[in-house]
């Protein structure tokens, strides 16, 4: 019987890899939007590679996702560019 032997990236690789920071990518993980991390020691972790690059794959062939924080503010439900002039945000009357 032959062991396969799964190339594990850590996290900087991951990081370089997929191009987002560590704080996303633990909100994602945590959202089930990444792949879960392993524990491969005491204070070690790390992702199957195969895992990420599937991830990857994914993410080329899903259609763009609209994020929270994507500034976007024209695609805001009911959000009316001209229902605000300079002078009147941030006024109390």
């Amino acid at each position: 019987m032959e062991l396969l032997k799964e190339k594990i990236l850590r996290g900087p690789e991951v990081e370089a890899l997929v191009r987002l920071s560590t704080a996303t990518i633990s909100r994602q993980e945590k959202a089930g939007l990444f792949p879960k991390r392993r524990r491969i020691g005491i204070r070690a972790v790390g992702w199957y590679e195969s895992e990420i690059q599937k991830w990857l794959s994914q993410q080329v062939h899903e259609p763009a996702k609209k994020h929270r924080h994507s500034g976007a503010v024209r695609d805001v439900e009911g959000y009316d560019p001209t229902s605000l002039s300079p002078l009147s945000v941030g006024r109390r009357e």
